[in-house]
């Protein structure tokens, strides 16, 4: 059958840090920046990551990177809420979506009937 399945992982993990100053602004951080160590108990530092990952399976390789990874240490209690979702009001999207719908479907029995309506009165001016 073959020799296994996929093999790979990650490949480089980049850390990469940022002042955030009083204005919300984030400045990327050299690493020969001098300040750099200075500014962890001021607690004005972001840090992202970019992980790049790669797998190989038999010929077939591929690799990508995950850009703007950064790591928290709060409890997350709802397991549904995660740093990406977005908190949404379902009943009020499901609202929109359906009056949207609606209206759709209106606009688009009006001009099939206007359709319907030309196409008799070119009929009657031709006969």
């Amino acid at each position: 059958i073959g020799a296994g399945g996929p093999t790979g992982g990650v490949r480089r993990v980049e850390c990469i840090r940022f002042r955030i100053g009083g204005d919300g602004y984030e400045s990327p951080i050299d690493e020969d920046d001098e300040d750099a160590d200075n500014m962890h108990e001021s607690g004005t530092i972001k840090e992202t990551f970019d992980v790049c990952l790669a797998v190989s399976f038999g010929s077939l390789t591929g690799e990508w990177i995950a850009k703007g990874l950064t790591a928290t240490t709060e409890n997350v209690k709802d397991e549904a809420q995660t740093a990406g979702s977005k908190n949404l009001e379902p009943d009020r999207l499901d609202v929109n979506w359906k009056t949207k719908f609606l209206e759709a479907q209106r606009k688009l029995w009006e001009s099939q009937e206007e359709v319907k309506s030309l196409k008799d009165k070119i009929l009657e001016a031709v006969l």
